[in-house]
């Protein structure tokens, strides 16, 4: 494995066709070294294709060069690469991710938590993007990453023996991976200002659903933000953290 180059993209692909046009042959990656498990034979999770990598070809890499870990589908649409050197290593990049924001309504007097997409990546089912989406202008701070890109620094990696769970072998692995990565090491997620489509799924096998309860479950989630599960949920708090919140707005608004 060659450590000339800066950045290197790890795919596990099952559809070589579609690997070609998304990052093979894109102009934005060609300067990347690409590093590919070929699954269209087998059946090995997606976790461990990317922890097999990390246990056994990560020592070989330069600790200032940057990983990428994305689906065959993700196709970058701008370059990215002057952004990418610039940013501090000590923290998780996607280019799509999802926070949560608490809003409280008085109609209903309980608390809505809004799930936020953020992001600069358009996802359809098509295989010719229509448009490319608006992204946002700046890194923005987010609860956790998209699994179809995560850009990471090879020293944090090495640093903080990061890895990926392989209970969830195929959804919201790198959504547990910003968890654990923040639970554990303060260390944060930002969705970075780049333009970029990923070929989504037409439809959810239950094995999504199951990892999603399991991530739920795992780290005690009443609601769980999400770039795939972008919903209106509601949470019941106590009269306690309804007075503290309503306080705290009334605080904020007069300091205005």
């Amino acid at each position: 494995m060659s450590n000339s180059k800066k950045f290197h993209i790890v795919t596990v692909v099952k559809d070589f066709d579609l690997y070609e046009e998304s990052i093979k042959n894109n102009e934005f990656t060609k300067d990347c070294e690409l590093i590919t498990y070929d699954n269209s034979g087998d059946d090995i999770s997606i976790t461990q294709r990317y922890n097999d990598f990390l246990e056994n070809h990560l020592k070989k890499i330069a600790p200032n060069d940057w990983i990428i870990f994305c689906n065959q589908g993700f196709k970058f649409l701008e370059d990215f690469k002057d952004l990418v050197l610039k940013l501090e290593p000590n923290a998780i990049y996607g280019v799509m991710g999802a926070k949560s924001k608490r809003k409280f309504s008085w109609k209903r007097f309980k608390f809505l938590d809004e799930i936020v997409k953020v992001g600069g990546v358009i996802k359809d089912e098509s295989h010719t993007p229509k448009q490319r989406s608006r992204k946002d202008k700046k890194l923005k701070i987010v609860e956790n990453i998209d699994s179809c890109c995560m850009i990471v620094n090879a020293e944090l990696l090495q640093d903080f023996h990061l890895n990926f769970n392989e209970k969830l072998p195929y959804f919201f692995f790198v959504e547990e991976f910003c968890l654990a990565a923040l639970y554990k090491y303060k260390i944060k997620a930002h969705v970075l200002p780049v333009d970029a489509f990923f070929l989504g799924p037409q439809e959810f096998p239950p094995e999504y659903y199951e990892s999603k309860d399991y991530l739920k479950t795992e780290y005690h989630l009443n609601n769980f933000a999400s770039y795939n599960t972008v919903e209106l949920n509601s949470t019941r708090y106590s009269l306690e953290n309804m007075v503290e919140t309503v306080v705290e707005t009334v605080v904020g608004i007069c300091r205005d």
